[in-house]
């Protein structure tokens, strides 16, 4: 049954039991799916196994199964058990067989109903996209102790998707961008939130279940999806950047250029461009595949930005190894300004960047002093509250119908 599973994940934990399953250890199955703890699978758990005892029990009474002619060990392998027991009865080896096919039968349900409450943040997302749901990651390597502990996680965050899902949407706000030489709003970076029913706007924390569930690329190309159908609202008479954060999972994930296909079919507002932010919270594991998007990503003519500069993993390897159009520097670089040491290194940060890309945003920039060292640090582009804080598509349109500066 796990074996056709449209999970990854799932598929590579029954290829891992198999086995381990012919001579009936099924611990990895129990504590990897998991089935004991697991409120869905533990109906059929416990009532599979008494199914199959009413049926022997029935069988054996009406006599179409001889009674056990000896014990055999609990590692035997199926069927040849119920052979060896029965004396040789071909009629309890066919009992066993449609007790395993009625166990499967009851299983399928249940599994294919816990399967799908993990597969997406919203259904309309992968409809939306059209591909399937993203594998869900599970190590099976380690420990059983390990199985524990990985199952709790994944329980934590099913649950909280599913409660997403259950209070409320998923919505798009929108922080504009500044550019210092004229004043100008010059773009806008796509911020994901949950609004709840009850109007309950929170910040993106749900991120961690997504990430530990596999779902990120999930995420990240509903974001797309909708961002794209925000932009097509905004119309700008002069160039405008609308900045999408991916993370490295979908910067390596094969179905990128697929996707972008699927939403890039109408042609973008003039002057319209996206750009996507690549984040820095993981490393990169898998470098042919991230350019292979990357140049996916320039060939639709898209724009790539390094996103939180400084805080990351692999900083510089990313200046060296890959070509951005724009560099996003982090805002704990902007509050370290505080010091004098802060702003020597902010300068020199700064520096370092305009040697290899032209583009230079500070974000997190909040108080006028901020605004005085990252202007005269040469930074181009300013993203924080001084200037905007995160709005609703509904808000953006009329902050920029009611700019003067509205142009890049």
């Amino acid at each position: 049954m796990v074996l056709f599973s449209r999970t990854h994940g799932y598929k590579q934990l029954g290829r891992a039991s198999l086995p381990l399953t012919i001579i009936n250890v099924n611990e990895p199955l129990i504590f990897g799916i998991p089935i004991f703890f697991n409120p869905v699978m533990v109906i059929p758990f416990l009532c599979i196994p008494l199914m199959g005892f009413l049926l022997a029990y029935a069988a054996t009474l009406m006599g179409l199964v001889p009674v056990l002619q000896e014990q055999v060990g609990w590692m035997m392998p199926p069927l040849i058990n119920s052979w060896i027991a029965s004396g040789g009865s071909w009629a309890a080896v066919l009992l066993q067989v449609v007790i395993i096919i009625l166990g499967v039968a009851i299983y399928w349900p249940f599994f294919r109903w816990m399967e799908s409450r993990s597969e997406g943040p919203t259904a309309a997302l992968t409809g939306l996209i059209g591909f399937n749901q993203a594998d869900s990651k599970l190590d099976v390597s380690g420990s059983q102790s390990h199985y524990v502990s990985q199952m709790r996680n994944n329980f934590r965050a099913h649950a909280e998707v599913e409660a997403l899902q259950q209070t409320g949407d998923f919505i798009l706000y929108f922080q504009p961008q500044v550019r210092l030489s004229d004043g100008c709003i010059s773009g806008a970076e796509v911020l994901l939130r949950h609004k709840s029913h009850t109007d309950h706007v929170s910040p993106p924390t749900f991120l961690a279940s997504f990430q530990q569930l596999g779902l990120m690329a999930e995420m990240d190309f509903w974001v797309i999806e909708h961002a794209v159908i925000a932009a097509r609202q905004i119309s700008p008479t002069q160039p405008f950047v609308i900045s999408i954060n991916l993370s490295p999972q979908t910067l390596i994930d094969p179905r990128l250029g697929k996707v972008l296909d699927r939403i890039l079919t109408a042609p973008l507002p003039h002057h319209l461009t996206l750009e996507v932010e690549i984040t820095e919270n993981q490393a990169i594991n898998n470098s042919s595949q991230f350019l292979a998007n990357l140049n996916a990503l320039s060939a639709r003519g898209l724009k790539v930005a390094l996103d939180d500069f400084g805080s990351g993993y692999s900083t510089l390897s990313y200046l060296t190894d890959y070509k951005f159009d724009k560099i996003k520097l982090d805002r704990s670089l902007v509050l370290a300004t505080a010091t004098t040491s802060g702003q020597q290194f902010f300068n020199s940060t700064v520096a370092l960047c305009q040697t290899c890309c032209t583009t230079i945003v500070a974000e997190g920039v909040e108080t006028e002093q901020q605004l005085q060292l990252v202007t005269a640090s040469g930074v181009g582009i300013v993203q924080g509250f001084y200037f905007h804080r995160p709005m609703p598509l509904s808000a953006l349109l009329d902050t920029l119908s009611n700019s003067a500066k509205y142009s890049a």
